[in-house]
């Protein structure tokens, strides 16, 4: 038993279609305090893992309705964080591999060792809270890096709210000292439209800002790259950097939004940082979408100083840094963590993220991201 955990965490799923094997593993693991659920088929276990998924699953491989690689491609497919436990009988090791390769945690030989069980099942348990221990710090290093690149957006930030309020405070006081009602008017839509660009902005900041559980949903890859553009807009603009955008027709994708919005404000901070030390030349940062016929893509790109070959190797080290992500910029307020997370974040997606540089042109940021299952579909009805 896993010290510390309750009841309600130690449940476990035990599917096998021999009868007297779930009655003697039942009554041993509720004597060790586990909370045990039993299915005689596959059908049936995972019926039971849809009304409540179960940390821990102990799975026959052979069973007449569905094998037990059945299940578990369906467990991994649907309950990715389920640790599931083949139990085989002899004959069956070209079985038990291709279950450990597919993803199951262990095996367990018939007939079965109580003590062995007791000890696998202690193990998986501990995996997951190692795991959970793991996601906790990822998302700690992840929301700190967030608000390390939000800081720097702070000067450019506060510059558009004092213009925006200097505007609303200003037509409010015509306002008031005309007798005009149609200069009132005008003066006071001037001022509405204002505010409501400010709360826009205040907004954006909020929802970047804030920590949240991962949440993954069908989602337009240009929706996340325009609205973290938009929380970039002014600041942009005030160091006169030329911005190009080509969005292409997206399929949805499988994110969690605030995520990938992550990855595009480290991007385009370092892509801006990049370009502080330029001094020839108009500076540029373009970003484009487009479908390759299998995956959604999009890219950061900037001119100026690039990145060379020998550091462009290990651009996604954590605390390696250039001058600036993308070469060029400040060095000292770079934690040197931003590409790490990125390349963190686009692999938690099963996407995959490449970086390509000119030294004195061009340095490119190019990301992939698979489909949602049902717009995979789709194109493949194409």
């Amino acid at each position: 038993m896993v010290d510390g955990k309750n009841i309600e965490e130690q449940r476990v799923l035990l599917i096998d279609d021999e009868e007297l094997v779930l009655r003697s593993l039942s009554r041993f693991l509720s004597s060790e305090n586990y909370k045990v659920t039993t299915a005689l088929n596959g059908t049936d276990g995972l019926k039971q893992m849809a009304l409540n998924p179960f940390p821990v699953a102990l799975v026959d491989i052979r069973m007449p309705d569905m094998s037990g690689l059945d299940v578990l491609n369906r467990m991994r497919e649907n309950f990715p964080q389920t640790e599931v436990i083949i139990i085989s009988g002899h004959g069956d090791m070209d079985d038990v591999i291709e279950a450990l390769r597919r993803g199951a945690y262990n095996y367990l030989r018939k007939p079965l060792e109580l003590d062995e069980v007791k000890i696998s099942i202690e193990r998986a348990f501990g995996k997951r809270a190692a795991a959970q221990r793991f996601r906790e710090v990822q998302d700690q290093l992840y929301h700190a890096q967030k608000m390390e690149s939000l800081g720097t957006l702070a000067g450019g930030v506060a510059h558009e709210f004092n213009n925006l309020m200097g505007g609303i405070i200003g037509y409010g006081e015509m306002a008031l000292q005309q007798d005009s009602p149609e200069f009132s008017r005008k003066a006071l839509g001037i001022s509405v439209k204002a505010a409501k660009r400010a709360g826009e902005i205040a907004r954006n900041l909020l929802r970047f800002s804030q920590r949240s559980e991962s949440r993954r949903q069908a989602a337009d890859l240009n929706d996340a790259l325009s609205s973290t553009l938009e929380l970039l807009r002014l600041d942009l603009e005030s160091e006169q950097i030329l911005v190009e955008v080509e969005l292409g027709a997206l399929p949805s994708v499988f994110i969690d939004v605030g995520q990938i919005q992550q990855v595009f404000l480290n991007l385009i901070v370092n892509a801006r940082q990049s370009l502080e030390n330029m001094r020839e030349g108009r500076r540029r940062i373009r970003m484009k979408t487009w479908f390759d016929g299998v995956d959604a893509c999009a890219s950061v790109s900037v001119n100026g100083h690039g990145i060379s070959q020998e550091n462009l190797a290990r651009i996604f080290e954590p605390f390696f840094t250039t001058k600036g992500v993308f070469g060029g910029g400040r060095s000292a307020e770079s934690t040197g963590l931003g590409l790490a997370v990125v390349d963190g974040i686009i692999r938690s997606h099963n996407g995959s993220i490449k970086a390509a540089s000119m030294p004195g042109v061009e340095t490119s940021f190019t990301l992939r991201l698979p489909l949602h299952d049902e717009a995979k579909a789709s194109q493949q009805l194409k």
